[in-house]
């Protein structure tokens, strides 16, 4: 199984294509949020700069 480092080549290593589905559906934004278990969205003007860091103890990524 692949990590969000390796996906990319995992991907590719596949044999059998990824079958996507694409489809149109309107919905509220309550109703789209409520289809996340969290959902979290960080505005910033000029980046984070995260590489390097690590998150707090018992924090969730």
């Amino acid at each position: 199984m692949a990590d969000y480092e390796t996906v990319d080549q995992w991907l590719l290593d596949e044999a059998d294509p990824l079958l996507v589905k694409s489809f149109d559906m309107e919905i509220t934004t309550n109703q789209f949020l409520g289809l996340f278990k969290r959902f979290s969205v960080d505005l910033t003007n000029g980046g984070l700069n995260l590489a390097g860091l690590t998150p707090p103890i018992g924090s969730s990524v």
